[in-house]
């Protein structure tokens, strides 16, 4: 079917003012518009029938979750998640954080839920849609290239268990510049990371990231880190902000 969704006005005004009328009325109408259901489609696998991603296409860390294993109320009151809050969950896969930060943020704010595993992104479109939280918004992308939405109108940029797997498949880098292209200047890069500690649970220690080697990882796209905490046994939070300039 054909869509006009990368340049729709409509599209880039309801972004630019997420908690208005006009960004409530463009979610309303994701939830069912045809174009942009094929849009979402075409941006995974054009040429793949729904829930038949290739393996090869599918992000390293499919299917897995670390959300059972973390204290997920203690990490948003840390971001400090509010009603207006606009928020990418960076690879989100089935979507458990983005589920439970709607309870937090509501129609005034806005989770964009990202992934290039589109199994998952479509279950998490089911799960909102069946509950009306018409404030996620599902997205098949790969975060390591361009994520459709305007640069400087995010609030909280947020990594589940995400950036060990990118710096192992090579895509941290086109991942991180992409998160500080979308952050406002005083919004929040939010990392969740195993502990570097021998596992199970979780990934082998060798690709774990220390808080020190992520502060080193992020430095150079401008990032400083404001605060570590545990969240959990086997995981702590990073919240970074953007560095002013010299």
């Amino acid at each position: 079917m054909p869509h006009n969704c990368e340049k729709c006005a409509f599209r880039a005004r309801a972004e630019a003012r997420p908690g208005s009328f006009l960004a409530r009325l463009w979610r309303w109408h994701t939830r069912w518009c045809p174009g942009w259901k094929a849009y979402q489609k075409s941006l995974a696998a054009p040429n793949t029938p729904p829930l038949e991603l290739a393996r090869d296409s599918a992000p390293i860390a499919a299917g897995k979750s670390s959300y059972d294993m973390v204290d997920v109320a203690l990490a948003f009151d840390l971001i400090g998640l509010a009603p207006d809050t606009v928020m990418v969950d960076m690879g989100c896969g089935r979507g458990h954080y983005a589920l439970a930060a709607a309870e937090r943020i509501d129609a005034r704010g806005m989770i964009h839920a990202a992934d290039l595993w589109r199994e998952g992104v479509l279950a998490l479109d089911v799960t909102a849609s069946a509950r009306q939280l018409d404030q996620i918004d599902p997205l098949v992308v790969d975060i390591s290239k361009s994520i459709p939405l305007e640069s400087g109108t995010i609030d909280v940029c947020f990594f589940a268990t995400v950036i060990h797997d990118l710096v192992a498949d090579g895509t941290a880098e086109g991942a991180l510049s992409e998160a500080r292209r979308l952050l406002k200047p005083q919004g929040t890069l939010a990392v969740i990371e195993f502990k570097k500690t021998p596992g199970p649970p979780g990934p082998p220690e060798s690709i774990r990231l220390s808080e020190t080697e992520l502060d080193a990882l992020l430095s150079p796209f401008g990032f400083a880190r404001r605060r570590s905490s545990a969240v959990g046994e086997h995981h702590y939070l990073s919240l970074y902000g953007i560095q002013a300039a010299p």
